[in-house]
Order: C-alpha cells, then structure tokens, then sequence
C-alpha cells in the first residue's frame, strides 16, 4: 500500500517540482538537479536502447514499466538511494518523471 506523502517530507534529493495545475508534464529546467540529471540520464539509456535493442513495446504498459526500471537503473548507478525509493513507494512521481523520459525518448515525425 503506498501512503501519500507531502513534498516535505521526502528527502531533498527526492523532491521535484510538480506540474502547475492544468499542465500534464513537469519541466526539466526547474527540477533540482539530482531530479534533472536523472530524468536525461533515463532518456540516454532509453534513446539508447530503442536504438540498439528495440526497447519502445507496442504495449503500453510494458512500455511504461521500462521507463521506470530505466530510471530506477540511473538512479542506482547515480547512488541517489531516496530517488530510487520515492520511484518504488510514489506512483505519482514515478509517473510524472516516466512520463518526460517516454515524450522525450520516442521520436515523433513532423
């Protein structure tokens, strides 16, 4: 069962700035930094893997559970332990972050 938790109260490391009200994605730029550098280190390894592995899945779903392994695996490797624990215990920012790496690692045509 996860429990809501006021901003506050999560470590600073693991704080982010939410969407403003009516807005569906967070900005990049005005995220700390350890929430800024995650979220392009997760579209790295994304970019990389739709590239070279085929990691983008028809299923939408699935698609989504690898942009949160791909940024529980940043967050790991960047030793940032609340992060990776915010990601497993708040789906809200969990799916507020997944929800930046997915936009800004398919690519769109125009």
């Amino acid at each position: 069962m996860h429990s809501h938790r006021e901003e506050r109260d999560w470590p600073e490391e693991a704080r982010y700035v939410p969407a403003p009200s009516g807005i569906r994605l967070i900005k990049i730029g005005q995220q700390p930094a350890p929430i800024s550098n995650i979220i392009r280190a997760a579209i790295r390894l994304s970019q990389g893997d739709v590239l070279f592995i085929n990691a983008y899945l028809a299923d939408p779903g699935k698609t989504k559970a690898y942009y949160s392994l791909a940024l529980q695996k940043c967050t790991k490797n960047m030793n940032l332990n609340a992060v990776f624990d915010r990601l497993n215990q708040d789906p809200r920012f969990a799916n507020a972050l997944g929800s930046v790496v997915g936009l800004l690692t398919i690519p769109t045509s125009k």
